[in-house]
Parts: structure tokens; C-alpha cells; sequence
């Protein structure tokens, strides 16, 4: 199953759905993929907000206590 971080809270709470030993797989499959973050002179707000969006989804991993990574 691919799954897709669209939502930092969801994307949690399904990691911690998951036995320990299948959530680091999970993990790596809701932050798979590239990320366009375009020139320096135009970025690209949308590989910026998907950068802060994976920012955030690690974050609240470690500080729910989660995922050790």
C-alpha cells in the first residue's frame, strides 16, 4: 500500500496504529518521493510546503514518542 502524507496528524496516528516493527516502513513510505523546490530565484511553494509538511510529520513522531528513527 503507498500511503501519501497529506495530513501531519492523520499521517501519526496511523504510524502509531502500526506494530513497532512495521512503522519505520511506514514512515519511510509517508516521506518517499522528491521534492521540486525550484531556482533560487522562484522556489516552488508547493516542494516548500511538502518539505515543512515532512518537517512536522518527523517532529511530532519523536515528540509523541512514535517513531525513534
Amino acid at each position: 500500500m503507498k500511503e501519501q502524507l497529506l495530513n501531519v496528524e492523520a499521517a501519526v496516528q496511523l504510524v502509531a496504529s502500526k506494530p513497532r516493527a512495521e512503522r519505520t516502513k511506514l514512515v519511510g513510505e509517508l516521506l518517499a518521493g522528491q521534492v521540486d523546490v525550484g531556482s533560487r530565484a522562484k522556489p516552488n511553494l508547493t516542494g516548500k510546503a511538502l518539505l515543512h509538511r515532512r518537517a512536522l510529520f518527523v517532529t511530532e513522531l519523536h515528540r509523541q514518542k512514535v517513531w525513534a528513527g
